[in-house]
Protein backbone atom coordinates (compact mmCIF):
# COMPACT_ATOMS: atom_id res chain seq x y z
CA UNK A 1 0.00 0.00 0.00
CA UNK A 2 1.06 3.77 -0.80
CA UNK A 3 1.46 5.26 2.96
CA UNK A 4 1.18 8.73 2.25
CA UNK A 5 -0.50 9.71 5.92
CA UNK A 6 1.93 12.27 6.32
CA UNK A 7 2.41 13.69 3.02
CA UNK A 8 -1.59 13.93 2.93
CA UNK A 9 -1.93 15.31 6.06
CA UNK A 10 0.05 18.76 5.42
CA UNK A 11 -0.64 18.30 1.70
CA UNK A 12 -2.72 21.96 0.17
CA UNK A 13 -3.47 21.43 -2.87
CA UNK A 14 -2.47 24.27 -5.62
CA UNK A 15 -6.18 24.33 -6.47
CA UNK A 16 -8.74 26.41 -3.94
CA UNK A 17 -12.04 25.57 -4.87
CA UNK A 18 -12.22 22.43 -7.05
CA UNK A 19 -9.98 19.96 -8.50
CA UNK A 20 -8.71 20.23 -11.93
CA UNK A 21 -10.71 18.04 -14.41
CA UNK A 22 -8.51 15.34 -14.45
CA UNK A 23 -8.90 14.79 -10.69
CA UNK A 24 -11.32 12.89 -9.26
CA UNK A 25 -11.86 13.82 -5.47
CA UNK A 26 -12.95 10.20 -3.22
CA UNK A 27 -12.02 11.43 0.54
CA UNK A 28 -13.96 8.35 1.50
CA UNK A 29 -13.23 5.04 3.41
CA UNK A 30 -13.01 2.13 0.65
CA UNK A 31 -13.42 -1.68 0.54
CA UNK A 32 -10.02 -2.92 0.15
CA UNK A 33 -9.66 -4.02 -3.22
CA UNK A 34 -11.15 -0.69 -4.53
CA UNK A 35 -7.46 0.92 -5.09
CA UNK A 36 -6.81 -2.07 -7.54
CA UNK A 37 -9.59 -2.08 -9.69
CA UNK A 38 -9.20 1.82 -10.50
CA UNK A 39 -5.82 1.41 -11.62
CA UNK A 40 -6.83 -1.71 -13.92
CA UNK A 41 -10.01 -0.07 -14.78
CA UNK A 42 -8.26 0.88 -18.48
CA UNK A 43 -9.03 4.22 -17.99
CA UNK A 44 -5.28 5.09 -16.82
CA UNK A 45 -5.93 6.54 -13.44
CA UNK A 46 -3.81 6.24 -10.40
CA UNK A 47 -5.46 6.30 -6.79
CA UNK A 48 -3.47 8.38 -4.19
CA UNK A 49 -4.44 6.51 -1.30
CA UNK A 50 -2.81 5.46 2.38
CA UNK A 51 -4.03 2.74 5.43
CA UNK A 52 -5.69 4.29 7.89
CA UNK A 53 -5.36 2.27 11.62
CA UNK A 54 -6.58 2.89 15.12
CA UNK A 55 -8.46 5.66 15.98
CA UNK A 56 -8.36 7.03 12.58
CA UNK A 57 -9.89 4.03 10.95
CA UNK A 58 -12.54 4.07 13.63
CA UNK A 59 -13.56 7.61 13.45
CA UNK A 60 -13.73 6.63 9.23
CA UNK A 61 -15.96 4.08 10.10
CA UNK A 62 -18.27 5.98 11.71
CA UNK A 63 -18.13 8.21 9.19
CA UNK A 64 -18.91 5.39 6.72
CA UNK A 65 -21.83 4.17 8.60
CA UNK A 66 -23.56 7.41 8.32
CA UNK A 67 -22.89 7.87 4.57
CA UNK A 68 -24.12 4.03 3.48
CA UNK A 69 -27.30 4.46 5.96
CA UNK A 70 -27.90 7.76 3.65
CA UNK A 71 -27.73 5.16 1.15
CA UNK A 72 -30.12 3.00 2.28
CA UNK A 73 -32.55 6.63 2.51
CA UNK A 74 -31.59 7.20 -1.09
CA UNK A 75 -32.33 3.36 -2.61
CA UNK A 76 -35.39 3.46 -5.18
CA UNK A 77 -35.90 -0.25 -5.28
CA UNK A 78 -35.55 -3.57 -3.10
CA UNK A 79 -32.68 -4.05 -4.67
CA UNK A 80 -30.69 -1.19 -4.28
CA UNK A 81 -31.92 -0.98 -0.91
CA UNK A 82 -30.53 -4.65 0.01
CA UNK A 83 -27.00 -3.63 -1.64
CA UNK A 84 -26.93 -0.47 0.59
CA UNK A 85 -28.46 -2.56 3.52
CA UNK A 86 -25.55 -5.09 2.66
CA UNK A 87 -22.54 -2.08 3.01
CA UNK A 88 -24.18 -0.74 6.51
CA UNK A 89 -24.09 -4.20 7.52
CA UNK A 90 -20.40 -4.78 6.62
CA UNK A 91 -19.34 -1.41 8.38
CA UNK A 92 -21.22 -2.63 11.43
CA UNK A 93 -19.77 -6.04 11.45
CA UNK A 94 -16.10 -3.80 11.17
CA UNK A 95 -16.77 -1.48 13.83
CA UNK A 96 -18.43 -4.29 16.01
CA UNK A 97 -15.10 -6.23 15.48
CA UNK A 98 -12.70 -3.77 16.40
CA UNK A 99 -14.69 -2.30 19.40
CA UNK A 100 -15.01 -6.57 20.32
CA UNK A 101 -18.46 -6.14 20.34
CA UNK A 102 -20.78 -9.37 20.06
CA UNK A 103 -24.04 -9.76 18.13
CA UNK A 104 -25.49 -11.51 21.50
CA UNK A 105 -24.23 -7.98 23.12
CA UNK A 106 -26.01 -5.99 20.81
CA UNK A 107 -29.40 -8.28 21.25
CA UNK A 108 -29.40 -7.70 24.98
CA UNK A 109 -29.61 -4.11 24.88
CA UNK A 110 -32.43 -4.21 22.00
CA UNK A 111 -34.01 -6.34 24.22
CA UNK A 112 -34.07 -3.89 26.90
CA UNK A 113 -34.92 -0.94 25.04
CA UNK A 114 -37.20 -2.59 23.81
CA UNK A 115 -38.74 -3.56 26.58
CA UNK A 116 -38.62 -0.46 28.17
CA UNK A 117 -39.56 1.71 25.21
CA UNK A 118 -41.26 -0.29 23.09
CA UNK A 119 -40.44 -1.77 19.61
CA UNK A 120 -40.18 0.52 16.11
CA UNK A 121 -42.85 -1.72 14.26
CA UNK A 122 -46.12 -3.69 15.09
CA UNK A 123 -48.12 -4.84 12.18
CA UNK A 124 -46.23 -3.23 9.63
CA UNK A 125 -45.96 0.28 10.74
CA UNK A 126 -45.11 2.26 13.45
CA UNK A 127 -45.49 5.48 15.75
CA UNK A 128 -43.76 8.67 14.09
CA UNK A 129 -44.11 11.84 16.86
CA UNK A 130 -44.23 15.40 15.74
CA UNK A 131 -44.26 17.42 18.23
CA UNK A 132 -44.95 17.74 22.40
CA UNK A 133 -46.10 20.57 23.65
CA UNK A 134 -45.62 21.22 27.30
CA UNK A 135 -48.89 22.08 29.07
CA UNK A 136 -49.65 24.61 32.35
Amino acid sequence: MIRLAAFLASFVPFWKSSPPAHVREFNTLVRLRIPGKISSNGRKETPIYYEVKGKEFLSLLRQKLVKEAQEVLGAKTRTETVRELADVLEVLKTIMRLEKITPEEIEIVRIKRSELSGPLESNGGGVYIVQVDKLG
